[in-house]
């Protein structure tokens, strides 16, 4: 299982591999960004959900899985229940669905 620790200092880029979902249009260069102060937002069997300021990353084991870019990130959630992760950024919501992948980015004014 894969912890916060595992990942901050490191670039994105270095941590993604070629299966790894990016799942909207982040800024140029996003992927050069290094990762600092890393939170975690739970945990459910292998999957690891972590995030930091701006992104969210989800695990499977050790291997990215998928990120996604959050502007000025509040709070991330993890529903095991639902195996949905939740997302509030400035200004924005966004909600992924773990077991099939559907991803939602609503603005909330």
């Amino acid at each position: 299982m894969i912890e916060a620790k595992d990942i901050e200092g490191k670039q994105i880029k270095d941590i993604m591999s070629e299966d790894t979902v990016v799942l909207d249009n982040l800024k140029d260069g996003w992927d050069n960004d290094v990762i600092k102060f890393t939170c975690n937002a739970g945990v459910m069997g292998d999957i690891t959900v972590l995030y930091t300021e701006y992104y969210v990353f989800i695990f499977k084991g050790s291997e990215l899985k998928t990120v996604f870019f959050v502007y000025e990130l509040r709070r991330a959630f993890f529903n095991k229940k639902r195996g949905v992760v939740t997302a509030v950024g400035h200004e924005t919501m966004h909600e992924y669905w773990i077991d099939d992948g559907e991803y939602h980015c609503g603005h909330t004014r």
